[in-house]
């Protein structure tokens, strides 16, 4: 009994840190992602927000 108790919480144990793993990279790609979006969206239009047209 004291063996099977041990055995499930070794494997929880390993699924807690294999689920943690996948979290950081998908947290790190997702960064990732977003940092480059933002690169682009700064190359298309280099000068927005630069100005304000006024008519009066």
């Amino acid at each position: 009994m004291e063996v099977s108790f041990s055995l499930g919480k070794y494997q929880a144990s390993i699924l807690q840190k294999v689920d943690l793993a996948m979290t950081k990279k998908v947290m790190d790609t997702t960064e990732q992602k977003g940092n480059q979006m933002v690169e682009m969206l700064k190359a298309s239009q280099p000068n927005l927000g630069n100005s304000i047209d006024i008519k009066g």
